[in-house]
């Protein structure tokens, strides 16, 4: 294969996905540091991040540019040397550390959605969610990382609290440390202890909707539940009304030509769309839907599985009250996701304006995988939303390049 080819290809990545701080006022990029990383590497030196940039980009080259197949199998083959480099770094105490090693997971994490090959014996995030945790514990353990390092760090905790909410885990003390020690001027700081207070209740759902009988004091968790999950829904709701400047989205009516489904609200009202400072700014919201979400979700099941059960009483006004609050409210998120798509697909510019560019980057895409697929895991919506929302990923799949767009979402755990 040209050695130009490849050149090109991760020029393209690097077009496609990097996001940069300075791009606007918020100061979150994504893979920000990756150009300069890579221009560092030296030639004929083979790293584990070097080869792992060049397989991602050789993949995506090859998905979105449909008579470049032959480059799949070069790609796998850097794939398999960037593990096996990866596997020899992470044996390293100062390897372990780098910012290019966890850049290298990142890159990998992207691989894997890009290619839709995942190694065997992984689980449904991946084989690289896991070694991201570990990397964080280690980073951490050395006390104050410099700003540039953190911004990597920040990238990989965004996935782990995607993973986390997902499969309701609590969040480790690394994850809880590295929200604690973000700059009091972002948001984003106290979004991610509200997540990991979100992914803490979730668990403690899990662990109610696993019994498999129930007592007198099921009654007492169930209602110590209840009331944790509203007064942390009103933070979460207080959260979002608070955030300002940079960090807010302007919401605008849908231009004709456009099609986004409102779900649960008048089918005849007009419909808006959203427009964000950056898609980071956008994937920041929609966690925050998607924490509120899977919190609603859990809140609701506690609930009727105390009502199949005995422990509360099935014909309660503030029972019925509170699930049908519920559900109003995960209608509203639903459609908020659905309205940060046309703007993360590149469908809108940062004005509102309609793009008529000839390819949009891949990033958007990448950052919808979750909250869409949240939707259909949860299945709450209707026929006509979600063929609409299908459609969404199958247009990431086939036109962005990513092929794990319509994989199957992950299972709950047991329980759920």
């Amino acid at each position: 294969m040209p050695t130009d080819w490849l050149n090109q290809s991760v020029c393209m990545f690097f077009h496609d996905y990097v996001i940069l701080p300075s791009d606007s006022t918020a100061g979150f990029g994504f893979l920000q540091g990756a150009p300069e990383m890579w221009k560092k590497q030296l030639d004929g030196d083979a790293s584990p991040f070097k080869e792992a940039v060049s397989a991602v980009a050789l993949a995506s080259f090859a998905h979105r540019s449909s008579c470049f197949d032959y480059m799949v199998p070069q790609s796998r083959q850097r794939y398999g040397k960037a593990l096996q480099l990866l596997s020899t770094a992470l044996r390293d105490q100062k390897d372990l550390k780098k910012d290019s090693t966890l850049a290298t997971v990142l890159c990998l994490g992207i691989y894997e959605a890009v290619s839709g090959d995942v190694p065997s014996g992984a689980t449904n995030w991946g084989s690289h969610v896991d070694v991201l945790e570990h990397l964080l514990r280690a980073r951490l353990s050395d006390g104050v990382e410099p700003t540039s390092s953190k911004l990597w760090s920040y990238s990989a905790h965004a996935y782990l609290q995607q993973r986390n909410l997902s499969q309701w885990n609590r969040p480790s003390k690394e994850a809880e440390f590295l929200v604690s020690n973000m700059r009091q001027d972002y948001p984003v700081k106290r979004l991610g202890g509200l997540v990991c207070e979100t992914c803490h209740m979730l668990a403690r759902a899990n662990e109610f909707l696993s019994q498999a009988t129930f007592d007198a004091d099921s009654t007492t968790t169930l209602s110590e539940i209840t009331r944790l999950s509203n007064l942390l829904d009103q933070r979460l709701s207080a959260w979002s009304n608070e955030v300002s400047g940079s960090y807010r989205f302007t919401s605008i009516e849908t231009p004709d030509g456009f099609f986004c489904p409102s779900i649960g609200s008048d089918p005849r009202s007009r419909n808006t769309i959203h427009v964000y400072g950056n898609p980071v700014i956008a994937a920041m919201w929609n966690i925050y839907r998607g924490a509120r979400i899977f919190l609603l979700y859990g809140l609701m099941k506690c609930l009727t599985r105390g009502q199949q059960c005995g422990v509360i009483n099935s014909y309660c006004p503030k029972i019925i009250d509170m699930n049908r609050q519920a559900s109003d409210t995960l209608h509203d998120l639903f459609n908020d996701i659905c309205a940060s798509v046309p703007y993360l697909l590149g469908e809108l510019d940062q004005q509102g304006n309609l793009q008529q560019c000839r390819q949009s980057k891949a990033v958007g895409g990448f950052l919808l995988l979750w909250p869409l697929r949240t939707i259909l895991l949860l299945d709450m919506v209707d026929p006509v939303q979600k063929a609409w929302i299908t459609k969404q990923l199958e247009h990431v799949k086939y036109s962005l390049g990513i092929h794990r767009a319509t994989d199957p979402f992950p299972q709950f755990p047991k329980g759920k």
